[in-house]
């Protein structure tokens, strides 16, 4: 089963807490009361004397212990994906290195020979946070959308850069710059790019990181990383004595227990076929980069006015770069927003046009057939009036029967039109020639208060069609115009050449590009809503009441210009009034 990455489905319920926890395997249980225990313990003045101590990195191997096996555990449910399985493998073996890490420092604080340097250490605790930033690339991510990938990459770049800036300016060199040797600026610097990988890590994760198997267990992972990230801060300010050591093992302590949670629901939590974890606006516009020029604004203002002012450039510097990416990811949305727009627009349209397409091929079947019976109806009509003296009364009874029959067969006619199935007869036309034809014939019979007009672009005029359908589906145009202004207005006539360029995809009836003879109407009248245009050239629609409108309408016309592969645009406003064009293509 596949969904869309934006779509969410009913989670199954998870397991409660009391039968979550009497399911979990006996050494998880007890580890994470000890966990608690500790933690709690840490709280007390007994335990703040006790940190910093072999007991507490005692402890603190015990507690990579426990979460690398948790996380090793983890991976042994059978339908994991296989880059699930590889991150938190990876993971599980990080925290088993970092272990190994305190077992070779105890000797040294319990009095015995140095096994690790200073310099060792810090290059060890690199590694472990580079094996956390690698298990977090690995783990599976929801596939980005089409245009999506350079906007994700801008959002990771400026909020890993603006995030990272700002905690290396006013920690990591803040710590630095205390430090009385070299060994302890080169920890705290150690500790400084692991604070740019858990960014960069974590934040490509929450943006993008599948529900693995369940949204319960993805952020309650989530979660115990991210307690990380203080403890990195907190371990360079204790590096030159400005905070106490039990802070940071709290942070660590609070970190293993969400994870081990995330372990046990893992294990245990149905499959659920989520993408994307999060809402779809986290990735289509991430707020966090956005409020970034605003963070760093407010620091370089800071540094500015209490310094030091040698920080101020590398803000400064950073300020600007982010704002240029950030102007480069809003136009990339407004791109990708508009290319949604357009893709919608057609699919829309592709619909519309196979519903009429499906429309007129009823239609014609049953125009024939009709045609077929309002033949015999008409030629019976006829014999039986002609069979009849001239004075009988019967014979009225005749001729109003076939005058129904004739208005039946026309109907008929504008069936066949619709559908494109209708006799044509081409021939090379002078479009101006017709267009004038029809505009003398509206102008006839016009209503007072509208005021006609005639318009010609540049020629020449050329087309080839069926003249009689051209006259057609002008006078029905002309006819609804004229009724659109029951108050009086404007209907203006106008035929002209155009060449069009990239084509008109959104129109009634698509327009390719090329060369074409454009026939427009235009009328001041009451207009039409998008929702009555889109359904404008469907059959037997009319804005017009029930008892008033009649025939095919603009369906006829739609077919006519199908079935001469031209397009048809309508445009629409209520209270302003309607244009209609035809697009004919055009001949030398």
């Amino acid at each position: 089963m596949s969904t869309d990455s934006r779509s969410t489905l009913a989670l199954p319920a998870g397991p409660t807490w009391i039968s979550a926890f009497e399911s979990a395997p006996g050494w998880m249980r007890w580890s994470g009361a000890a966990l608690l225990g500790y933690t709690l313990f840490l709280l007390t003045p007994t335990g703040a004397r006790v940190d910093g101590t072999p007991v507490s990195s005692f402890a603190s191997l015990v507690r990579l212990c426990i979460e690398g096996s948790a996380l090793l555990w983890a991976c042994g449910r059978a339908e994991l994906p296989a880059r699930f399985v590889l991150s938190f493998r990876i993971a599980g073996w990080t925290s088993f290195g970092t272990a190994l890490n305190y077992a070779l420092l105890l000797p040294q604080q319990l009095g015995g020979p140095t096994i690790v340097s200073p310099t060792l250490d810090s290059a060890l605790t690199v590694l472990g946070y580079g094996g956390t930033l690698l298990s977090l690339l690995v783990y599976p991510r929801a596939p980005a959308r089409p245009g999506e990938r350079s906007a994700l990459a801008i959002d990771t770049l400026v909020t890993t850069a603006g995030l990272s800036l700002l905690g290396w300016t006013f920690v990591t060199q803040t710590s630095a710059g205390r430090a009385l040797d070299p060994v302890a600026q080169s920890f705290i610097q150690a500790f400084g790019l692991a604070q740019v990988a858990m960014i960069a890590g974590l934040n490509l994760m929450i943006v993008r990181g599948l529900a693995v198997p369940s949204p319960r267990a993805f952020w309650w992972y989530v979660a115990g990383l991210a307690l990380y990230l203080p403890v990195i801060f907190l371990t360079q300010l204790n590096a030159v004595g400005l905070v106490p050591n039990w802070p940071i093992d709290i942070a660590y302590y609070a970190g293993v227990l969400p994870t081990l949670v995330a372990c046990h629901a893992v294990r245990t939590d149905p499959m659920t076929h989520v993408g994307h974890t999060g809402p779809s606006w986290l990735r289509d516009l991430n707020p966090i980069p956005l409020v970034m020029p605003l963070f760093v604004g407010i620091a370089l203002l800071a540094t500015l006015v209490v310094g030091p002012p040698d920080k101020a450039l590398p803000l400064a510097a950073t300020l600007v770069a982010i704002s240029l990416l950030l102007a480069v990811r809003l136009l990339l949305s407004a791109h990708h927003t508009a290319q949604l727009g357009r893709a919608e627009a057609a699919r829309e349209q592709r619909r519309q046009a196979d519903r009429l397409k499906a429309i007129g091929r009823l239609a014609g079947g049953i125009a024939h057939e009709f045609n077929n019976l309002m033949a015999r109806v008409i030629g019976n009509t006829e014999l039986g009036e002609a069979s009849l003296p001239a004075g009988a009364e019967a014979r009225d009874h005749f001729v109003r029967a076939r005058t129904a029959a004739l208005r039946a067969a026309d109907l008929t006619s504008q069936l066949l039109a619709f559908s494109g199935q209708q006799k044509t007869r081409l021939d090379l036309v002078d479009a101006e020639v017709a267009v004038h034809g029809c505009y003398n014939r509206a102008v006839r019979g016009l209503p007072t208060g509208i005021v006609p007009e005639l318009q010609r672009g540049g020629g020449p005029y050329a087309v080839f069609a069926d003249a009689a359908q051209l006259h057609s589906a002008l006078d029905q145009v002309l006819d609804n115009a004229v009724d659109a202004m029951p108050q009086g207005g404007r209907l203006t006539l106008r035929v002209g050449r155009e060449h069009v360029r990239d084509g008109l995809r959104l129109a009634q009836l698509a327009v390719p590009a090329g060369d074409y003879v454009v026939i427009a109407v235009s009328d001041t009248g009451v207009g039409m809503t998008a929702d009555a245009v889109a359904v404008a050239c469907d059959p037997f629609y009319s804005t017009k009441p029930a008892h008033l409108g009649a025939g095919l309408g603009l369906a006829s016309v739609h077919g006519f210009i199908a079935a001469h592969s031209g397009g048809l645009a309508i445009e629409s406003t209520p209270g302003l009034g309607t244009t209609v064009r035809f697009y004919l293509p055009a001949t030398a």
